[in-house]
């Protein structure tokens, strides 16, 4: 009864949340879903100074729940600068862009390609 679609599942690098996001990509195989891939948002937060990453929540739970799911990890996006950056994340310069750029070229892609 539930219409066929495509899912990709977002997590963050926590254990608890890559945890419920494996159930939910679990729940989404069970009812025929095709899993393009797994995006683990909040993975990171780049030092606007000296521009090294900072693992806020911790390193992991995007490979995990692709690992889980047999699929594989999309974009790891980063923290947005909490306010010290003057631009959208989707300004060119912002540091969230290039992530969103490659994942929507590649979801575009796929859907092309898998129909």
């Amino acid at each position: 009864m539930i219409p066929k679609s495509k899912e990709i599942i977002v997590t963050t690098p926590h254990a608890g949340a890559a945890e419920v996001a494996v159930r939910a990509g679990l729940m989404g195989l069970r009812t025929n879903h095709e899993i393009l891939g797994v995006v683990e948002n909040m993975a990171y937060f780049v030092c606007p100074g000296c521009r090294e990453k900072a693992y806020v929540f911790g390193q992991g739970g995007g490979e995990r729940v692709a690992r889980d799911l047999q699929t594989e990890l999309l974009a790891q996006i980063p923290i947005s600068n909490l306010g010290l950056e003057t631009t959208s994340p989707f300004d060119t310069g912002g540091t969230q862009r290039e992530s969103y750029q490659r994942l929507a070229e590649w979801v575009m892609s796929a859907v092309r390609l898998r129909g």
